[in-house]
């Protein structure tokens, strides 16, 4: 019986724990890249968004000093 067992363990030679492991860190590899990627992704975003708005912000002042002048 053990002998079954041992073989249903190994599959084409390769042990189904190490591959288990394998596929496992990988996993968590793919997680930290898609955390990093998506904090990444977020500040861009919203570094572009407070630009622009700075950029409305300046334009408005501009428009209001511009009616003020007249």
């Amino acid at each position: 019986m053990f002998a079954v067992k041992e073989l249903d363990s190994f599959v084409n030679g390769v042990n189904k724990e190490d591959v288990e492991l394998s596929l496992e860190r990988l996993l968590d590899q793919i997680r930290r890249i898609d955390q990093k990627l998506r904090m990444k992704t977020e500040n861009e975003i919203k570094h572009n968004f407070q630009q622009q708005h700075n950029k409305v912000l300046a334009i408005e002042a501009m428009l209001i000093q511009l009616n003020n002048d007249r």
